[in-house]
Protein backbone atom coordinates (compact mmCIF):
# COMPACT_ATOMS: atom_id res chain seq x y z
CA UNK A 1 0.00 0.00 0.00
CA UNK A 2 1.08 3.42 -0.91
CA UNK A 3 0.94 6.71 1.31
CA UNK A 4 -2.65 8.22 0.97
CA UNK A 5 -2.72 11.38 -1.28
CA UNK A 6 -5.13 14.04 -1.08
CA UNK A 7 -6.01 14.44 -4.72
CA UNK A 8 -8.07 17.28 -3.71
CA UNK A 9 -9.38 19.10 -0.45
CA UNK A 10 -12.14 16.80 -0.19
CA UNK A 11 -10.91 13.27 -1.88
CA UNK A 12 -8.33 11.20 -0.52
CA UNK A 13 -6.77 8.43 -2.23
CA UNK A 14 -5.06 5.44 -0.92
CA UNK A 15 -3.82 2.91 -3.18
CA UNK A 16 -4.42 -0.61 -1.92
CA UNK A 17 -4.08 -4.21 -3.03
CA UNK A 18 -7.56 -6.50 -2.23
CA UNK A 19 -7.58 -9.97 -2.61
CA UNK A 20 -11.09 -11.79 -4.32
CA UNK A 21 -13.48 -13.22 -1.39
CA UNK A 22 -12.73 -11.32 1.60
CA UNK A 23 -14.14 -8.99 4.18
CA UNK A 24 -12.35 -5.48 4.74
CA UNK A 25 -13.41 -2.72 7.56
CA UNK A 26 -11.96 0.79 6.85
CA UNK A 27 -12.44 3.50 9.60
CA UNK A 28 -12.27 7.48 9.07
CA UNK A 29 -11.85 9.10 12.47
CA UNK A 30 -12.40 7.66 15.73
CA UNK A 31 -12.06 8.89 19.59
CA UNK A 32 -8.29 8.78 19.97
CA UNK A 33 -7.78 9.34 16.12
CA UNK A 34 -8.87 12.53 14.02
CA UNK A 35 -6.71 13.68 11.36
CA UNK A 36 -9.47 13.74 8.77
CA UNK A 37 -9.89 17.53 9.58
CA UNK A 38 -11.46 20.64 7.70
CA UNK A 39 -9.35 23.31 7.29
CA UNK A 40 -10.75 25.20 10.44
CA UNK A 41 -9.58 21.72 11.94
CA UNK A 42 -13.46 20.84 13.04
CA UNK A 43 -12.25 16.85 12.79
CA UNK A 44 -15.06 14.97 9.97
CA UNK A 45 -17.49 12.64 11.66
CA UNK A 46 -16.23 9.09 12.24
CA UNK A 47 -16.56 6.29 9.75
CA UNK A 48 -16.61 3.07 8.62
CA UNK A 49 -16.46 1.52 5.19
CA UNK A 50 -16.86 -2.20 5.30
CA UNK A 51 -17.66 -4.62 2.07
CA UNK A 52 -16.99 -7.84 0.81
CA UNK A 53 -14.47 -8.49 -2.77
CA UNK A 54 -16.31 -10.34 -5.18
CA UNK A 55 -16.13 -14.24 -5.17
CA UNK A 56 -16.57 -13.66 -1.34
CA UNK A 57 -18.57 -16.67 0.94
CA UNK A 58 -21.93 -16.51 2.60
CA UNK A 59 -20.15 -16.89 5.93
CA UNK A 60 -17.58 -13.72 4.69
CA UNK A 61 -20.37 -11.79 2.84
CA UNK A 62 -22.45 -12.30 6.81
CA UNK A 63 -19.11 -10.52 8.20
CA UNK A 64 -20.66 -7.75 6.36
CA UNK A 65 -23.93 -7.39 7.59
CA UNK A 66 -25.56 -5.15 9.87
CA UNK A 67 -26.34 -6.67 13.60
CA UNK A 68 -30.02 -5.42 14.71
CA UNK A 69 -31.56 -5.43 17.75
CA UNK A 70 -33.97 -8.41 18.12
CA UNK A 71 -35.06 -7.64 21.56
CA UNK A 72 -35.19 -4.97 24.44
CA UNK A 73 -36.53 -5.16 27.53
CA UNK A 74 -38.53 -3.70 28.63
CA UNK A 75 -39.90 -3.50 25.14
CA UNK A 76 -39.95 -0.47 23.06
CA UNK A 77 -42.70 1.96 23.59
CA UNK A 78 -43.85 -0.82 26.65
CA UNK A 79 -46.35 1.68 28.92
CA UNK A 80 -47.35 0.64 32.64
CA UNK A 81 -43.53 -1.15 33.03
CA UNK A 82 -43.13 -2.24 36.77
CA UNK A 83 -40.53 -0.65 38.43
CA UNK A 84 -40.62 -3.55 41.24
CA UNK A 85 -39.47 -5.98 38.93
CA UNK A 86 -37.26 -4.03 36.36
CA UNK A 87 -33.80 -3.66 37.90
CA UNK A 88 -31.59 -3.59 34.37
CA UNK A 89 -32.41 -2.78 30.84
CA UNK A 90 -31.50 -5.81 28.12
CA UNK A 91 -30.98 -5.50 24.68
CA UNK A 92 -30.41 -8.84 22.64
CA UNK A 93 -28.59 -8.97 19.02
CA UNK A 94 -29.17 -11.14 16.49
CA UNK A 95 -25.18 -12.15 16.35
CA UNK A 96 -22.01 -11.91 18.44
CA UNK A 97 -20.99 -8.62 19.17
CA UNK A 98 -17.74 -7.06 19.72
CA UNK A 99 -17.86 -6.18 23.22
CA UNK A 100 -17.85 -2.03 23.61
CA UNK A 101 -21.15 -0.44 23.72
CA UNK A 102 -23.18 3.07 24.37
CA UNK A 103 -25.96 3.26 26.26
CA UNK A 104 -26.82 7.24 25.27
CA UNK A 105 -28.90 10.10 26.30
CA UNK A 106 -31.58 10.32 23.34
CA UNK A 107 -33.32 14.15 24.21
CA UNK A 108 -35.23 12.40 27.05
CA UNK A 109 -35.03 11.36 30.40
CA UNK A 110 -32.05 8.34 31.02
CA UNK A 111 -32.57 6.18 34.10
CA UNK A 112 -30.33 6.04 37.10
CA UNK A 113 -27.65 3.53 36.57
CA UNK A 114 -26.73 1.48 39.59
CA UNK A 115 -23.99 -0.90 38.13
CA UNK A 116 -22.09 -1.25 34.85
CA UNK A 117 -23.20 -2.64 32.23
CA UNK A 118 -22.16 -6.27 31.31
CA UNK A 119 -22.34 -8.75 28.04
CA UNK A 120 -23.47 -12.44 28.53
CA UNK A 121 -20.77 -15.23 27.59
CA UNK A 122 -21.85 -15.28 24.04
CA UNK A 123 -22.06 -11.44 23.66
CA UNK A 124 -25.59 -11.31 22.28
CA UNK A 125 -27.09 -9.93 25.02
CA UNK A 126 -26.07 -6.89 26.83
CA UNK A 127 -27.43 -5.75 30.50
CA UNK A 128 -27.59 -2.28 31.70
CA UNK A 129 -28.56 -2.25 36.00
CA UNK A 130 -31.03 0.64 36.76
CA UNK A 131 -33.41 2.12 39.23
CA UNK A 132 -36.78 3.08 37.35
CA UNK A 133 -38.80 5.48 39.00
CA UNK A 134 -42.86 5.12 39.28
CA UNK A 135 -44.76 7.33 36.45
CA UNK A 136 -41.86 7.89 34.50
CA UNK A 137 -40.88 8.34 30.51
CA UNK A 138 -37.48 7.15 30.03
CA UNK A 139 -35.55 7.69 26.32
CA UNK A 140 -32.18 6.13 25.82
CA UNK A 141 -30.75 5.21 22.34
CA UNK A 142 -28.39 2.08 21.63
CA UNK A 143 -25.78 3.94 19.63
CA UNK A 144 -25.84 7.14 18.25
CA UNK A 145 -24.30 8.77 15.29
CA UNK A 146 -21.61 10.08 17.13
CA UNK A 147 -21.20 7.10 19.75
CA UNK A 148 -21.92 3.62 17.94
CA UNK A 149 -19.80 1.04 20.32
CA UNK A 150 -22.66 -1.37 20.06
CA UNK A 151 -20.64 -3.25 17.18
CA UNK A 152 -20.37 -6.70 15.51
CA UNK A 153 -17.37 -8.68 16.35
CA UNK A 154 -16.42 -7.78 12.63
CA UNK A 155 -16.37 -3.85 13.77
CA UNK A 156 -19.76 -3.42 11.68
CA UNK A 157 -21.69 -0.56 13.88
CA UNK A 158 -25.87 -1.29 14.73
CA UNK A 159 -28.10 1.29 13.16
CA UNK A 160 -28.83 3.78 15.79
CA UNK A 161 -32.49 2.94 17.67
CA UNK A 162 -34.07 4.77 20.17
CA UNK A 163 -35.67 3.20 23.22
CA UNK A 164 -38.97 4.61 25.04
CA UNK A 165 -40.99 3.61 27.75
CA UNK A 166 -43.27 4.29 30.23
CA UNK A 167 -42.96 3.23 34.03
CA UNK A 168 -46.60 2.86 35.88
CA UNK A 169 -47.46 4.92 38.47
CA UNK A 170 -47.89 3.75 42.16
Amino acid sequence: MGKPVWETLRVCVATVKLEAGKYYRVGVNASSYKNFQNKNGKPAEFNVLYFVTSGATDDEKSKAETPAVVKMTPEKDADAVDVTSVKELVVKFDRAMGGGMSWTKAGGVFPETTGKAQWNADKTECRLPVKLEPGKTYTLGINHAFANNFQSGWGVPVTPVVWSFTTKTD
